[in-house]
């Protein structure tokens, strides 16, 4: 333990000057002052934060009051700053600190406080008047003090007497009477018997009225020297409250009180602290000064005892006097192993061990010492410990052959659904105390007790069990983290991981004869659809860190393999799940084995393609076949053709360099090459499909057909041949309205409303740059576009001519080959023709064939304010798009509309450099809703 004497150092030099303001700004407040150009500069230099905080700390001085003395009824003592995480602030007060802990590394650190000062922290902001209290016989009157004098017997009279300045008491009926300097009781005596001899028949009943008040001084360390008015009542204590009390620097131990130049007594708080005693606490006369001189000796107490603290230590010299100031010992304190740290002569800190139970210590303490009082052991000896998955964990008192089945008698005294294969000790190895674990197998032990399997306790063990459905990790953690902890570059930690598809894949400790059967059982067995023929077991074959990887089987009724296979430190199993991909699990084993290649290693890693249910990259195992290759990696496929497999192997020649063998394989008869084809490093395996294999393609056709519905597909059908298949079209079909969509342009389409959606949020953002220049309108215009790109839906439309291909369906040059997810919808026959975009009122109307795009605009409430009257185009039934606008008005007006046509109004938007694109994107939302509403009237 450090001991380090307290010392002003530059960076708390800051803090040191706020406080050493603190009485320039009660002086200022309290008094008519003026302070000098230095103390104004150093007000100056203070941060706005430290100037508003000592203001609000004398802001009790000051409120309601320009006279120099404070009253007990209102006066706010100071909260006394002890809390380490606020000592930074009184760290400029020289004693602040007179010891200060701190710790070599190897020992606890701990940070002591002085005692008894936080007795002035937290009082009340008022204090009661001391006018309730009876006088005491021993007060000694004096003028200002109020005397009740009762008389009774021929006549009742109360008279309420002031003794005045020169001390006399003006007594009606008998004139002055000099009462200063006279006790309490001697007043009494004296006015009773001059009532009874001057006044005949009276007799007198004596009190003290209200006592006058007195001016003390209390100066020193105190938290607001000065002079106060105090109750004539008074004590020190009370004096010393009204001032804030005594601040660190301050001795507890030697509070003087000075009358008339002369030391009366002297007051030790420790009496009141540690014993409640008052004796000490004189009463307070006119003129008193109470004096508080700095700290005296101090000394530190800590560890295993009631009260740690920093202690001043006044007659106390040695250990058996000073321990009592700290309460006593508790319970768990060592007292044989206690220290002393000093600092010697030659400032050197030196160490003395001391036994603190021997009553009669009588080992001198010096100024600055730190005692320190060692705690008994943590641990538990004699004792073994269960927990886990049980219903009472704790101790047992371990005796000579104590077994598991003595600690957990029954499985009633576990948790629900217990976990009786697996249960661990986790014991000490003595002398060394390295932790070993050993497993239990905990239904054996209970159902057998004193059987091999009910194993011997030893002290100190450790019984966790587990439940059944419960995860393992938080339990295991801190024992994993020891093995980890001591473990070695010769010995590995005893540790081994099981991924995959089991229950709860993790680390797991290398216990006593551990299998690989026993740790899957350990990580709570196999999920559903496991692959029992495929389990890898990673395994480090150097210190190196060089990894090997072996496969093995699982026997599906006991899991276990042919013969008992032993794990090792740092062994990895992984076990696969029939129907999971297998690269997540693989990544870092193959990364390993790629990593240690080296021209003498090859990368022992191999690889199939083609028709598997999971293609990739697999170690390779001791012995590794082809079909061995095929079932690792899930199996055939459903198009693989067995009899058609080829592996890729690379030979290296001292000519050529590497060269490529390719052997076929033939893996659909036992027996031939395919499963005694012995893989070598670097083998590729490739699963050729069945000629001609092909994933089911289908398409869908709606709408007025006689038998709608979603049709397989060949390569070379059409989409004459759909139509025919299904039935033909109906008498209502309306073939030139037929709306065929296909999914590559449905992306092409989203990816050009991305394109376009981009180039509009440009443009947008350079009009608002802009703003100065260009009008809020056109910018409103830009942003409707930017909405209805994002309320878009890609169609994938593609415009056929569905009436030319069935009128001539011999032509090969109107064929239309189908994709998969083609789909065809041919509408009922249509009979209105739409208006939309920039009009008063879009509309269908009723078609009628005199009616010219002109009519129909003006049936729709004509062109709005925003209309480029000049680039109006229709949107044909069939999809096709029929520009309007750059026709003469004659010829515009005589344009032939047919049912089902859309004409539509553009906005006026003239942007130079941007017409085109916004032209063409209206265009192409115009478009996609009129399909939709197309697909809408069909019921799609």
């Amino acid at each position: 333990m450090t001991i380090i004497q307290s010392t002003v150092v530059p960076k708390v030099g800051r803090l040191l000057l706020p406080l050493s303001l603190l009485s320039l700004v009660n002086l200022a407040i309290a008094q008519d002052f003026t302070p000098t150009p230095q103390q104004l500069e150093q007000l100056q230099g203070l941060s706005q934060e430290e100037i508003s905080r000592l203001l609000d700390r004398r802001a009790s001085v000051a409120a309601g009051s320009q006279e120099p003395i404070v009253d007990v009824g209102t006066v706010a003592p100071r909260e006394v700053q002890i809390d380490a995480t606020r000592q930074s602030e009184n760290l400029g007060d020289d004693a602040q600190q007179r010891i200060r802990i701190t710790q070599q590394p190897q020992r606890l650190q701990q940070d002591l406080e002085p005692f008894g000062y936080a007795l002035f922290a937290g009082t009340p902001t008022t204090f009661a008047p001391a006018t309730n209290i009876p006088v005491p016989s021993t007060y000694v009157v004096g003028p200002g003090d109020t005397v009740i004098i009762q008389l009774y017997g021929q006549q009742n009279i109360t008279q309420q007497l002031v003794v005045t300045r020169e001390g006399q008491l003006m007594f009606p009926e008998i004139g002055p009477i000099n009462v200063s300097g006279l006790s309490f009781e001697e007043l009494r005596a004296q006015l009773q018997s001059i009532v009874s001899n001057q006044l005949i028949g009276q007799s007198a009943s004596i009190s003290m009225g209200p006592l006058r008040s007195i001016d003390v001084f209390v100066l020193g360390e105190a938290a607001r020297p000065g002079s106060y008015t105090v109750s004539s009542l008074s004590t020190m204590t009370n004096a010393l409250f009204v001032s804030g009390g005594v601040t660190t620097v301050g001795s507890l131990r030697s509070i003087r009180l000075m009358r008339g130049g002369e030391q009366v007594t002297e007051l030790d708080l420790y009496d009141l602290l540690l014993r409640g005693d008052t004796s000490g606490d004189a009463r307070l006369q006119p003129g008193d000064v109470i004096f508080v001189p700095p700290v005296g000796r101090t000394v530190g107490i800590a560890g295993e005892v009631r009260r740690p603290a920093i202690y001043e230590i006044k007659n106390e010299t040695s250990v058996a006097e000073v321990l009592p100031l700290s309460g006593g010992l508790t319970p768990t304190a060592f007292p044989a192993a206690s220290s002393i740290e000093r600092i010697n002569e030659r400032g050197e800190r030196t160490l003395i061990d001391v036994d603190v139970s021997v009553t009669s210590n009588a080992l001198p303490l010096a100024d600055g010492d730190f005692l320190q009082v060692a705690s008994v052991m943590n641990q538990l000896e004699s004792v073994v410990l269960l927990q886990g998955h049980v219903q009472r964990p704790g101790g047992f008192q371990w005796s000579e052959g104590l077994r598991v089945s003595d600690v957990l008698t029954g499985i009633d005294q576990m948790l629900p659904d217990p976990d009786l294969d697996f249960a661990l000790i986790a014991r000490e190895v003595l002398p060394s105390r390295r932790l070993e674990l050993i497993h239990v197998d905990l239904g054996s032990a209970l159902t057998n007790p004193g059987s091999e399997a009910d194993l011997l306790l030893e002290p100190r063990d450790q019984l966790q069990t587990f439940g059944f459905s419960q995860s393992r990790g938080s339990q295991l953690g801190a024992f994993l983290a020891q093995l980890s902890d001591q473990a070695s570059f010769d010995s590995p930690p005893l540790i081994v991981s099981v991924s995959g598809n089991v229950r709860f894949p993790g680390d797991y400790p290398l216990v006593r004869g551990m299998t690989l059967s026993a740790a899957i059982r350990f990580a709570g067995g196999l999920n559903a659809d496991s692959d029992l023929d495929n389990v890898l077991l990673e395994r480090r074959i150097d210190q190196s860190g060089t990894i090997a990887v072996e496969r093995f089987g699982l026997d599906p009724q006991t899991l276990d393999t042919g013969s008992p296979v032993d794990l090792r430190e740092l062994d990895k199993i992984i076990v696969f799940g029939a129907k999971q991909v297998r690269e997540e699990y693989l990544a870092d084993t193959l990364e390993k084995l790629r990593t240690q290649a080296a021209d003498d290693r090859p990368t022992e890693i191999v690889s199939v393609a083609g028709a598997v249910r999971y293609p990739g990259d697999y170690p390779l195992t001791a012995g590794l076949r082809a079909a061995d290759l095929v079932a690792m990696a899930g199996g055939f496929a459903e198009s693989a053709d067995l009899t058609n497999a080829e592996v890729a192997h690379f030979e290296i020649d001292s000519v050529a360099g590497r060269v490529v063998e390719i052997d076929a394989l033939n893996l659909s008869v036992a027996g031939l090459r395919g499963e005694g084809y012995a893989l070598q490093p670097f083998d590729r395996l490739t699963i050729k499909q069945i000629p001609n294999w092909r994933e089911t393609e289908t398409v869908v056709i709606s709408g007025e057909v006689n038998s709608p519905g979603t049709y397989v597909i060949e390569p070379d059908d059409t989409l004459l041949s759909l139509i025919a298949r299904a039935g033909g079209l109906t008498a209502q079909a309306d073939p030139k309205a037929a709306i065929f969509m296909r999914e590559s342009l449905r992306e092409r389409e989203r990816q050009t409303l991305a394109q376009s959606r981009r180039e509009l949020e440009q443009e947008l953002l350079s009009q608002q740059l802009e703003t100065e220049q260009t009008d809020a309108s056109r910018l409103d215009q830009i942003q409707t576009l930017l909405d209805r790109v994002d309320q878009a839906t890609p169609i994938g439309r593609l415009v056929i001519d569905l009436p030319r291909m069935l009128s001539d369906s011999s032509s090969s040059a109107l064929q239309l080959s189908l994709q998969a997810g083609d789909e065809l919808v041919v509408p009922r026959r249509q009979e209105e023709v739409t208006v939309v975009g920039e009009v008063n009122q879009p509309s269908s109307q009723l078609y009628r064939e005199d009616l010219t795009p002109s009519d129909y605009i003006a049936r729709s409430g004509g062109f709005n304010a925003n209309a480029d009257s000049g680039k109006i185009y229709v949107i044909a039934s069939s999809g096709e798009v029929k520009p309007l606008g750059g026709m003469r008005w004659f010829f515009q007006s005589r344009a032939r509309i047919e049912p089902g046509d859309t004409i539509v109004v553009p906005t006026d938007i003239y942007q130079p450099g941007q017409l085109q694109t916004w032209t063409s994107l209206s265009q192409v939302l115009f478009n996609l809703s009129t399909t939709l509403l197309a697909l809408n009237s069909v019921g799609i």
